[in-house]
């Protein structure tokens, strides 16, 4: 079709590319029917027409709100301009970067708890029925036949409202200040009020009580960096290792947004200019375009500056690094004067494979430290590297039993691997297994070639060592151990729990006892009938050829030097003082007569 063909009336038809009646009836979508949000939009535009009060007044069904701005401009054109969506009038010279959306009022119309809303500015009021704002054409269309005159003026804009008692509770309730984040939420009125944010630029009162301004606590910084502009924009930039939200103070508005990869959170207060681009028609977000990757880009480009100067060594803390590594990892592999280490630790007496790589003792955890390269300590990779007569075992787990041996050690958790000599402990137990497991603790040494054994093997002089790969959440006898010790008893009832990984699938207790009853059999399988030190009468029970048969007595048995003593008779005057003696057997009977001697252990 040609131009030619085109009719005037057709031209002007097509020229019009939006349905004004369907955005009009559609126009609700854009809010949440909270009275928060709308109490956000009118402070807002408060703050737009240059106001330095809000005075909000409650009774039991309706609220006022009035400020000492502007109020209207250009009389019935103001109120014009009020009504009119997509458009808006303020005598302000941040308006042009503020880009106000004009449609915050609508926000208040449409709320389903107000019947009616009268505005007042200047000389003229208008009261607007808001069930037939949005369904009448009738009513809407002629709203200006029913501006009315006052008698006294009024100085910048009154809003007044007729609502449910409900609502009127709500307002009082929105305008409590809060402190607290809801990390996980992103409205943003859960964590603030629509009045913190305001401080410096708005007082505002409740019923003649001032409302808090300031900010919540949770946008000042826990551990801040760094202090700088961007864009003309004060910035601060910290640390956050509670997954905290960052926020932007937009003219008085706070917006809630998340940080830095959930490490690094900021705050950008906008009192000039437009460095990002808030989203409309409320400003609860930010909009991802450009100007918020290039805003992200500065503030990833003064964190890499800051943290990787060794000037600031004194500030820097290792989870500062870590997150570095977390943010961009090529570029702090390269880049980064830093490593971070942790400290390999352990438990003489592990409930578990968990307890295996842990102290043991609160107060002294795992801990990671920062080193540079030129400072770094002994780094070993995690394993053990087991020597045999003519093969070679890689072992997960064991490393920390070593631990005596070469006291302080660490394993890397961020670096640069080709920058670090990173060793890998070798040990070579002697002699042939006794019970599947056991052998003398032999010699260890520390290879820094790949798949090369140790120049040096060095014995080992505090015992047991130990290492697997396989634990087990029933069965001791699952676990793949290889041990080095002179005293098998001592490793049985102690670190044979290394290996035991529960599954969390399942309940704990039927696990940890199917464990134990698996190591109580291993123990017997290797010094015969025994029980544990603490046994119940149920461990009697099961070595009894009638189970059922009441036991009446237990005697104990004595040994010294190897030998069974009657304590006694060897507690006497003029004897040498033996010390406390153990009991290593006991004797047990039952009313039947029946008679077992068993082990202790």
């Amino acid at each position: 079709m040609q131009q030619t063909d085109i009719t005037a009336d057709h031209a002007s038809t097509l020229g019009v590319l939006v349905n004004t009646d369907r955005i009009r009836s559609s126009i609700k979508r854009l809010f949440h029917n909270r009275i928060d949000e709308a109490l956000g939009e009118i402070v807002q535009n408060s703050q737009r027409a240059g106001a330095r009060n809000v005075d909000i007044v409650t009774t039991e069904n309706s609220f006022t709100i009035q400020d000492n701005g502007h109020g209207l401009l250009g009389g019935i054109d103001g109120f014009h301009t009020l009504l009119k969506l997509a458009e808006s009038n303020f005598d302000n010279n941040t308006i042009e970067d503020q880009d106000p959306m004009g449609v915050g009022i609508v926000s208040l119309l449409t709320h389903d708890q107000i019947s009616e809303v009268t505005f007042s500015s200047g000389t003229l009021e208008l009261t607007i029925d808001t069930e037939k704002w949005w369904n009448d054409p009738d009513y809407y269309s002629v709203w200006y036949q029913r501006l009315t005159a006052l008698a006294q003026p009024i100085a910048g804009l009154r809003i007044s409202a007729k609502c449910a008692p409900e609502l009127v509770s709500a307002i009082q309730l929105a305008l409590q200040p809060k402190d607290v984040l809801y990390t996980y939420s992103d409205e943003i009125f859960k964590s603030a009020s629509p009045a913190q944010g305001y401080e410096g630029i708005l007082t505002i009162t409740l019923n003649s009580k001032n409302i808090r301004t300031s900010l919540p606590a949770w946008t000042k910084l826990q551990d801040k960096l760094i202090s700088t502009t961007y864009l003309g924009s004060k910035l601060t930039i910290g640390y956050n290792d509670s997954c905290r939200r960052s926020s932007i103070l937009w003219y008085g508005q706070l917006i809630s947004l998340r940080g830095l990869n959930n490490s690094f959170d900021f705050h950008l207060e906008v009192v000039s200019g437009r460095p990002v681009n808030p989203l409309s028609p409320s400003r609860t977000g930010i909009i991802q375009d450009a100007a918020y990757n290039d805003l992200l880009a500065f503030i990833k480009e003064q964190i890499f500056d800051f943290i990787f100067e060794l000037k600031n060594r004194a500030k820097i803390k290792p989870a500062h690094v870590e997150a570095c590594f977390r943010l961009d990892n090529a570029r702090a592999t390269t880049k980064c004067p830093y490593i971070i280490a942790e400290d390999i630790q352990t438990n003489e007496s592990p409930n578990s494979l968990e307890d295996l790589n842990s102290s043991g003792d609160l107060d002294h955890p795992n801990t990671r430290t920062l080193f540079t390269y030129d400072d770094a300590p002994l780094l070993l990779n995690e394993g053990v590297s087991i020597q045999r007569p003519t093969t070679v075992e890689e072992a997960f787990y064991g490393l920390p039993s070593f631990l005596p041996e070469i006291e302080p050690a660490f394993t890397l958790r961020c670096g640069d691997q080709t920058k670090l000599n990173i060793g890998n402990l070798w040990w070579k137990p002697e002699a042939d297994p006794q019970h599947n497991w056991f052998y003398k603790p032999g010699a260890y040494g520390i290879s820094y070639e790949d798949h090369q054994p140790p120049k040096e093997w060095i014995p080992v002089t505090n015992s047991p060592v130990f290492a697997f790969t396989d634990s087990s959440s029933y069965d001791a006898s699952d676990v793949d151990f290889i041990v080095g010790t002179d005293d098998i008893m001592d490793f049985l009832d102690n670190q044979v729990w290394a290996g035991f990984s529960a599954n969390d699938e399942n309940d704990y207790d039927p696990q940890e006892e199917s464990y134990r009853n698996s190591v109580g059999d291993i123990i017997r399988s290797i010094i015969g009938n025994c029980v544990p030190h603490d046994y119940t009468l149920y461990d009697l029970s099961r070595f009894l050829k009638d189970q059922t048969a009441p036991i009446i007595a237990v005697t104990y048995h004595y040994k010294h030097e190897g030998k069974f003593v009657n304590p006694k008779r060897i507690y006497r005057p003029n004897q040498p003082n033996l010390g406390t003696l153990t009991p290593s057997e006991i004797t047990v009977r039952t009313a039947t007569g029946e008679k077992v001697r068993l082990k202790l252990y």
